[in-house]
C-alpha cells in the first residue's frame, strides 16, 4: 500500500515552524495579528498572546473576557487544549495581585538544581518575592500601546 501524506506536524525537521505557522494562521482567523518585535507574541490591541511552543498564555483585562472566551472556543475548535490556573509559565513561578493588578514573576529554583552551592537557607523554606520591590512584568493598560502587525 501506498499513502500520500498530506501534512505533517510531528517528527520532521520543519515541525516547530508548521506548527507555529499552523497556530499563527488559526490566530489570524480569530482577528489576532503577530507583533513586528516579537514572532511569539500576538494581539488584536485588547488580548495580548504569548506563545512558546506550545504553552500559549492569553493576557487581557476583565472587560474583554468574552473575546478572550470567544478565542478560546476558536481554538479548542481546532486544538486539543488543557487550560490550567496561571501559577507557572515556562518554569517560573506567576504570582497575581489581582486588587493591584499586577503580575510578579519569581525565580523558584532550588540550590540543587541550579547547581549553587548550599546556604543555610532550607530548600523547603516558604519563601516570598519581595513584592514591594518588584516591578510588575507588564501593566494592562501597555496592551493599549502594543504595535500591531499590518
Amino acid at each position: 500500500m501506498i499513502a500520500k501524506l498530506e501534512k505533517a506536524l510531528y517528527g520532521l525537521r520543519e515541525s516547530p515552524l508548521l506548527w507555529y505557522n499552523e497556530l499563527s494562521n488559526s490566530l489570524e482567523e480569530a482577528g489576532i495579528d503577530r507583533t513586528d518585535e516579537e514572532p511569539c507574541v500576538f494581539t488584536d490591541g485588547k488580548i495580548l498572546v504569548l506563545v512558546y511552543v506550545d504553552d500559549i498564555l492569553i493576557l487581557s483585562p476583565p472587560q474583554e473576557q468574552d473575546s478572550v472566551d470567544m478565542l478560546v472556543k476558536h481554538l479548542q475548535d481546532k486544538y486539543d487544549l488543557r487550560e490550567e490556573d496561571f501559577k507557572w509559565y515556562l518554569g517560573i513561578r506567576v504570582m497575581r495581585d489581582r486588587p493591584n493588578r499586577k503580575i510578579y514573576l519569581c525565580s523558584a529554583k532550588t540550590p540543587t538544581s541550579t547547581k549553587l552551592r548550599e546556604s543555610s537557607i532550607s530548600a523547603t523554606q516558604n519563601f516570598e518575592c519581595h513584592r514591594s520591590r518588584s516591578q510588575p512584568l507588564l501593566s494592562l493598560s501597555m496592551m493599549d500601546r502594543l504595535p500591531r502587525r499590518r
